[in-house]
């Protein structure tokens, strides 16, 4: 088998425009010729002509040339026998190759010799290991065909199966005009297709062939699917050692490990490593793991299991690990001396009910405790063989005679292959005068690379030559974006400027959603690119193009990754076509900014978050893209034209206008000042994935929901100990009361408590705060007697003697609460009260003091970082703005605010935040 001999496929979009020849393959998508662009140009780089003929440096940046495909190590293994047909014949053996037939000017007999000593050679180049078996799985091809209908491959290639309603004309030109595929089953062995898939560009450095960013699992199903005509011959073949562990799937519910041995299971497979993410439900269900352990180096390892339910772990068919029954997470360990090399190993784990976990550790010799490697596992498998696959040995003399061809023929020119070179033909601006001869003649010359062109083609080529000058002129940043998106057939998928996409080039109908999230065509199609320029970052583009990132969880097809190269070619010629005069730079968001967004796209201000995700949060509607990523794709200036008026930027958009015509429809926030309203929203999103999580969007699973009077909620609540009451009141304001230390113990916005911990069996545990910007106070009582306003403040009050106590709390209008709680011989009321305004919060509390104090009485109002602002304000920790009415002149104390407090007396104190 040979490492890296590739089809060299043109994508039809390319050469539409000239049919025949190599764009037989081709698509009639409406994409036009750029402007300044031939359509000679167009094949003089999709053709590599500039491996042979040599050009200046705009030239050949100018033509953006296809790479060939690596060979050797660096390449893929193909099958002998693919080899020798590719070699006799590339255009009959891939109808629009552009590789040239390089043995077709050659007797027919001296062209059989010349295909075998080639194939020897080839072959020689590559691994002698053979490649990874996959195994032969009916239900895997099946999964890979889903893949291949959904996640963007039909946008070139043919689709093998239609979605209802779509007519037999357009599947016709759908499944006629497309990129061939080639004979894969033939080819590739179907672990070699599976590395291609994962990253082709490594192997077809051109980058006509984008990544789909394909987790290991799906390379394996979609290539599967791709070689299944193999299915039908893989059957007698000796199992191969293949990567990962079988699983058998069970559903139901276990009495123990036992139960096993007395089922069916319904589903098996293969895994990478231990996980339990093939399961097709939350609970009610089994897995046995099976395979083999490869043990690194001879000594004791120790295995732990950890386990909600039961599991049992094996090593050469001994159990070693018990973890059986029902049961919360447990985890047990085994200890065992191991040699090293391959021990069969077996895990079995099922899942009742309740929420299941599941962990297999191991250390030993060298190793710390760590989660066991993919690359320990091995298992057996009846293994995918490519069709017509017989035994092959390198013929040392044949593959001599084909290195000595392979430099003759100038393969080297295009292929690297180490001690070969190639040898440059005539210079490029020197073939004017020889535009019909060589490789352009009409009867082309023995020694000459025979390519499969039209007449057309060859004419164009012809043209092309003889007017080499004009192409050392650079093209116009249009040009080049119209020129690099035919090239990598972006227009498949994307329109720009009323040209391309998937509605006109008749493939729409294969565009789909995940699940069933109600967009319409923008949450199926992939967005248009009109001044996509002026709209993304040049660094998000970038990333875009390298990566491929993903950011809208709706859309089944993906954004396929093309490499750096083309990556930095296109966004540099996205951002000057679009570049836009007067583009404004992006403010500088106060904190009082950021706060107005956080209510802006939270529940009580825009709700965002209805259709907007956030991080790893759902939203509360339609999953559109997310809010976390927007300051890091978009810049400043498209966004502030975007929000006022969607319509106008992203034609059909579901995205509604809160500012018609300029006006604000949200007038509490920020007077409703429409620009100061954007520019907060751009303050909060600048935060990215760091930013407040919104109100409304952290929900739950048993959510506590404040609507029109103050809830109570008594419980053990992080922060407030164990009897800590919490209070949410309607205004989205929340406070947790510590009664065991006579304290305000926490403060914050938005969502309240989430009651699930404490509503199931015995609910042990503390809750946090459901909700956002939460502030913690120091611990100990509020109230102290003091010798001096600088003595240490006591750590707990003396519930024990009944000097400090708490009295209880009463409940007044809309069910608020009035705390009640004793320091000696003072008894302190407290009523707390919310007060939002457009932007902050203020909670204010109003204190009545009664009895009688020996000593001097103080109020501990702060800790942090204080500082006296103007107009009797102080600022803690630059998170909190405090104010006092009432008591003695307030005295800071290293890190402590304390007010003096007269007894009997009363005063308020505002807290705002």
């Amino acid at each position: 088998m040979l490492r890296g001999i590739c089809t060299a496929v043109v994508h039809g979009v390319t050469l539409a425009w000239l049919g025949g020849g190599v764009s037989a393959e081709g698509f009639r998508n409406p994409a036009p010729r750029p402007a300044g662009v031939t359509e000679g140009e167009v094949l003089l780089g999709e053709l590599n002509c500039v491996a042979c003929h040599t050009a200046s440096p705009t030239i050949v940046s100018r033509l953006q040339s296809r790479g060939a495909p690596a060979l050797g190590a660096a390449g893929l293994q193909v099958t002998p026998q693919w080899l020798r047909r590719w070699l006799n014949d590339p255009a009959g053996t891939k109808p629009g190759a552009a590789m040239p037939h390089l043995l077709g000017t050659l007797p027919a007999a001296d062209r059989a010799d010349a295909t075998e000593a080639l194939t020897h050679f080839l072959v020689s180049l590559g691994s002698t290991t053979p490649p990874t078996a996959l195994r032969a799985d009916p239900a895997r091809a099946e999964t890979g065909k889903a893949l291949f209908h959904t996640v963007g491959c039909v946008a070139c290639h043919a689709p093998a199966e239609r979605p209802p309603g779509v007519t037999d004309a357009t599947f016709a030109e759908a499944t006629a005009n497309a990129v061939p595929l080639g004979d894969l089953a033939t080819k590739y062995p179907a672990g070699e297709l599976v590395r291609f898939l994962q990253d082709p560009v490594k192997f077809r450095p051109g980058g006509r062939m984008p990544a789909m960013n394909l987790s290991d699992a799906e390379a394996v199903s979609l290539a599967t699917y791709l070689v299944r005509d193999q299915l039908s011959e893989s059957g007698g073949r000796a199992p191969q050692a293949s990567p990962g562990l079988q699983y058998e799937y069970f559903e139901g519910r276990f009495n123990g490990c036992a139960d096993f041995d007395k089922r069916q299971p319904m589903a098996t497979g293969s895994v990478s490593t231990l996980d339990a993410k093939v399961t097709r439900r939350p609970d009610n269900f089994g897995l046995r793991f099976l395979g083999v352990l490869t043990v690194p180096a001879d000594g004791e390892y120790t295995f732990a299991l950890h386990s909600d339910d039961g599991s049992q772990l094996y090593l050469d068919g001994t159990r070693l690990i018990d973890n059986d029954g029902e049961h919360p997470g447990t985890e047990k360990s085994g200890k065992t001396r191991l040699k090293a090399g391959p021990h069969s190993f077996s895990v079995l784990f099922y899942q009742n009910g309740g929420g299941y976990e599941f962990d297999v550790h191991w250390e030993g010799p060298g190793i710390t405790r760590q989660t066991i490697p993919a690359t320990a596992f091995t298992h057996f498998v009846q293994p995918l063989t490519p069709l017509g696959q017989t035994a092959f040995s390198v013929d040392a003399t044949k593959a001599a005679r084909g290195r000595e061809l392979f430099g003759q023929l100038n393969c080297a020119a295009c292929h690297a292959v180490e001690g070969l070179s190639g040898r440059p033909a005539k210079p490029l601006p020197e073939l004017a005068g020889r535009a019909s001869a060589g490789c352009l003649a009409d009867a082309v010359p023995a020694g000459a690379p025979k390519y499969d062109l039209s007449s057309t083609q060859r004419d164009a080529l012809r043209q092309a030559v003889t007017r080499v000058a004009d192409l050392g002129e650079p093209l116009t940043a249009a040009a080049q974006v119209s020129h690099t998106m035919t090239r990598l057939n972006c227009y498949a998928c994307h329109e720009r400027d009323g040209i391309g996409g998937p509605t006109a080039n008749g493939r729409s109908d294969w565009f789909q959603v995940v699940g069933e999230a109600d967009l319409g065509d923008e949450g199926r199609l992939p967005p248009h690119l009109n001044a996509v320029g002026a709209k993304l970052r040049p660094e998000w583009l970038g990333r875009l193009l390298n990566e491929g990132a993903k950011v809208r969880p709706y859309m089944a097809t993906r954004m396929p990754r093309f490499g750096a190269g083309p990556a930095q070619t296109l966004t540099a010629a996205f951002e000057r076509a679009d570049a836009r005069a007067g583009a404004l730079p992006a403010p500088t968001a106060s904190a009082r900014d950021t706060k107005a967004g956080w209510k802006l796209v939270g529940r009580d201000g825009l709700n965002c978050i209805a259709c907007h995700t956030f991080t790893t949060m759902g939203s509360t509607g339609v999953p559109a893209l997310g809010l976390d990523t927007m300051a890091n794709r978009l810049r400043w200036d498209w966004f502030r034209r975007y929000l006022p008026d969607p319509a106008a930027l992203r034609p059909g958009t579901r995205m509604p206008t809160f500012w018609p015509e300029g006006h604000a429809v949200q007038t509490s926030i920020l007077g409703g000042d429409t620009d100061a309203q954007i520019r907060a929203l751009w303050g909060w999103l600048s935060d990215g994935p760091k930013a407040e999580v919104p109100t409304g969007l952290v929900r739950g699973r048993r959510e506590l929901v404040v609507e029109n009077e103050a809830v109570i909620y008594r419980n053990f609540i992080a922060g407030a100990g164990s009897r800590a009451i919490g209070v949410g009141y309607p205004e989205h304001a929340n406070l947790a009361f510590d009664a065991n230390e006579l304290r305000l113990a926490l403060l914050w916005q938005g969502s309240f408590m989430d009651t699930a911990r404490h509503s199931n069996d015995r609910g042990e545990g503390y809750e946090p705060p459901l909700g956002d910007h939460l502030l913690k106070f120091p611990n100990g009582p509020s109230f102290a007697t003091l010798a001096d306003a600088s003595d240490p403040w006591p750590a707990m009050p003396n519930r024990m003697t009944g000097q400090n106590r708490f009295l209880g709390y009463t409940l007044g209008a809309q069910q608020r609460p009035t705390f009640r709680y004793q320091i000696g011989d003072v008894v302190i009321e407290e009523t707390p009260r919310p007060r939002p305004d457009d932007v902050d919060m203020t909670l204010v509390r109003r204190f009545k003091v009664s009895g009688r104090s020996a000593s001097p009485f103080y109020f501990r109002a702060a800790i942090g970082a204080i500082s006296a602002g103007g107009d009797g304000e102080f600022a803690v920790d630059r998170k909190l703005r405090l104010r006092i009415e009432g008591g003695g002149p307030p005295v800071i104390a290293g890190n402590e605010l304390r007010v003096p407090v007269t007894v009997p007396s009363e005063f308020t104190v505002e807290l705002t935040w």
